[in-house]
């Protein structure tokens, strides 16, 4: 058994390593040029502090103690950001459920610079179901929310560069004062599941959709979901649960951070007040975006509502080279 006042110097140690390494990943020039630490590149001693600081972080975790205030999980990304003419190319994006599954995953994602607007530059509006018809009518597709939390946690750490911030600001403010984007996500509440790439059915419609894609749905227990700041739902079992299966995040507390980067705390929101969500059986659709006040996780609008839409594509159309 550790003595607390050893278990204090360890975690102290750890602390120390931890920010070392930080410190020389972040200095890297590969680590802010394009957002991929290339270990080949990184000096040995680093990646030892790393390895020794992750495997420390696992077995503190093993053995039941909260670390996540002490030693967070490191945010660095391997995805690859650069734009691409009327696009930003995003590669190696991948998301993965509550359990670690991955359910998308993108060798090469091309996502547009704008949200669809009309010959006045003026915002059209969809429901998530219009807009994902609208995005394969053009060669496109709605991205999941999963999807498009990945996408904006790349964004993010990416934001030093000024086309990059530009698109990565549209969640806060597009044009009309609000950042909310349509998802093709909808939250089943009666079967407790969210259902990433709906068929026509689950969004109360005919219309084919969403054929190409791959229909993913992640379970999740309603009884303890309630209105909420991000960061005090991911103190909390089930709730991360329901974060991780609508975010697709590995480490969700990022969504925190582009909120504060935002100076819009985020916030989980749902159709009921309180933790009284056991008998509510409706469908609603999902939308990521900024109020006023919130970076909002909304689940609680109807089907019906709409809002902006920005679509994404696998390949570089013809037509928009760089």
């Amino acid at each position: 058994m550790i003595a607390e006042s050893d278990l204090g110097r360890k975690i102290e140690t750890l602390a120390q390593q931890y920010d070392l390494a930080k410190k020389q990943l972040e200095g890297h020039p590969q680590y802010e040029r394009i957002g991929k630490i290339l270990q080949k590149d990184l000096p040995p001693e680093a990646l030892q502090l790393i390895k020794s600081y992750e495997t420390a972080r696992g077995k503190l975790i093993e053995q039941g103690i909260p670390v996540d205030s002490i030693l967070p999980e490191m945010h660095h990304s391997s995805v690859l950001v650069t734009l691409e003419g009327e696009y930003i190319k995003l590669e190696n994006l991948v998301c993965v459920d509550a359990d670690g599954n991955e359910f998308e995953r993108y060798g090469e994602l091309y996502v547009r610079t704008d949200i669809f607007r009309d010959q006045r530059g003026q915002q059209q509006n969809f429901t998530p179901y219009n807009g994902a018809v609208y995005c394969e009518q053009n060669g496109l597709f709605l991205p999941s929310f999963a999807l498009s939390c990945n996408i904006l946690q790349a964004l993010f750490q990416q934001r030093s560069i000024p086309e990059i911030k530009r698109v990565l600001d549209h969640y806060k403010d597009k044009g009309n004062g609000t950042g909310y984007h349509g998802q093709n996500t909808i939250i089943d509440f009666g079967a407790e599941n969210v259902i990433h790439y709906p068929t026509a059915t689950e969004f109360n419609q005919t219309g084919a959709v969403n054929s190409a894609r791959s229909r993913r749905r992640g379970t999740f227990d309603k009884s303890t979901l309630q209105d909420c700041l991000l960061e005090d739902a991911l103190r909390e079992a089930e709730p991360t649960r329901y974060v991780k299966q609508l975010s697709g995040l590995r480490n969700p507390s990022i969504l925190v951070e582009i909120g504060d980067y935002f100076g819009r705390p985020a916030k989980l929101w749902f159709p009921w007040n309180g933790k009284k969500g056991a008998n509510y059986r409706e469908k609603r659709a999902a939308w990521l975006g900024c109020d006023s006040i919130n970076f909002n996780l909304f689940a609680y609008s109807n089907l019906d509502i709409y809002d902006a839409a920005r679509g994404v594509r696998f390949d570089m159309p013809a037509g928009h080279a760089p």
